[in-house]
């Protein structure tokens, strides 16, 4: 089943079946549903809001969620299995073999970027606010376990802005603080989602720009090198924001070097977006003599944090991975993952994942970033109720688990992101 081809109506968000003999449960609340020129939303007020809880499955049981574009919302059925048996009457049966297994998953999550915290802070009402936070974080929802959050500004940010912009060329980050962006949006909603979390959330982080006095450019997005008088400074900027974050309660759990350097190092980048270009060479140098070091050195109290590679389309998982570590092997020594995003999948397969890190035992790969309605060619940049977008994330989340034959073992560890 294509899940991107305009026939595909339904998304089954999670099964484990072999024959369908469905019983429907109706223990959660139901979506408030509202129609809109592209189909039905479920509608969520102070007074009500949706709720879906996970059901484990019992021994020769199964529990699935489903979604439809006729207007199902995470429907749960629960159904009996059987072994080595067609049923006829239906259209489809599903072998699972338990004893085979291929990617281990860390969990799945999303973004807090200030776009998020600013509409978030924006529902008045306390209730509504929570209500929010419980659909993604809580078990009465999708139980997200990771959030992506910037370091400084991003694309998804009102200002272009990074720590300690002033005074400029300060080589010790004197003047390191944290923004209003940071106390006012991202901090308080990851707070929320922590309290409702029944496991522990997982922060990865990325830095979009540093400060433009560290950037051969001196601007926040464009064509932009870091200098290289500043290479520690860079990392000391990553190990000050990873303090002020556990100061205000927050561990991080990764951090990505930088989101999207392929963009910035090519001349093209569209405009107000944060940004930094990185070569092979100073990327390797920056790895070995500045951000590996000061994280895993003996004084450092973060020495468990994820260094992570990449961060940019799915393709150029080749150069930051594969040729990064083909001609500086030595960097496999930090280096814990890679990091891809969605944009462009259409011209790469899902495959090139597998292939990547098929030497590399150990080492993942996580989805950090995928935004409907983000590209140029999008003249609707928010769409309530299309179902083509809903069809394009799940494609994206389905992917990676994609196995081209039966003999063809997937060898990445997969986690992912939402964006």
């Amino acid at each position: 089943m294509d899940l991107r081809a305009p026939c595909c109506t339904v998304i089954i968000i999670a099964i484990i079946a072999v024959i369908w003999i469905t019983a429907a449960e109706n223990a959660d609340r139901p979506c408030m549903a509202r129609s809109t020129v592209n189909g039905s939303v479920c509608v969520c007020t102070a007074a009500y809001c949706d709720t879906i809880t996970r059901t484990v499955p019992l021994s020769g049981s199964y529990v699935s969620y489903i979604s439809s574009e006729a207007g199902l919302r995470f429907h749960k059925t629960i159904g009996k299995l059987y072994r080595h048996e067609k049923d006829e009457t239906s259209e489809t049966t599903i072998e699972v073999d338990v004893t085979t297994k291929y990617q281990s998953i860390e969990g799945f999550g999303g973004a807090v970027t200030d776009a998020a915290g600013i509409n978030w802070q924006n529902l008045t009402d306390p209730r509504l606010k929570r209500h929010l936070i419980q659909s993604y974080c809580s078990d009465q929802g999708l139980q997200y376990n990771m959030l992506r959050v910037p370091i400084g500004g991003s694309d998804f940010s009102t200002r272009g802005y990074a720590y300690n912009d002033l005074p400029e060329h300060d080589v010790k980050l004197a003047n390191f603080t944290l923004e209003h962006e940071d106390y006012e949006y991202k901090i308080p909603m990851i707070e929320a989602c922590m309290e409702v979390a029944t496991a522990p959330i997982e922060i990865i982080a990325a830095t979009w720009s540093p400060p433009i006095w560290m950037k051969t450019n001196d601007e926040f997005s464009g064509n932009s090198r870091l200098h290289k008088k500043y290479m520690q400074t860079y990392a000391d900027y990553h190990y000050k924001f990873l303090e002020k974050y556990a100061e205000a309660g927050i561990p991080v759990w990764g951090l990505s070097i930088t989101n999207e350097p392929l963009h910035s190092s090519i001349n093209y980048i569209p405009a107000n977006i944060n940004s930094l270009g990185w070569n092979m060479d100073d990327m390797r140098d920056y790895i070995m003599e500045n951000l590996g070091p000061t994280l895993r050195n003996n004084n450092s109290m973060f020495k468990d944090v994820k260094i992570i590679t990449g961060d940019d389309l799915r393709f150029t998982i080749i150069l930051y991975w594969n040729m990064l570590i083909l001609v500086y092997p030595e960097t496999l020594q930090y280096l814990d993952g890679v990091a891809v995003h969605y944009y462009m999948n259409a011209y790469t397969p899902p495959t090139i994942l597998s292939q990547a890190m098929e030497n590399y035992p150990g080492k993942f790969v996580i989805s950090t970033e995928i935004s409907a309605g983000a590209m140029p060619t999008d003249t609707v940049k928010v769409n309530l109720g299309a179902w083509d977008r809903a069809e394009l994330y799940a494609g994206d989340i389905i992917e990676p688990f994609y196995r081209p034959t039966a003999g063809h073992r997937p060898p990445l560890t997969c986690r992912r992101i939402e964006h």
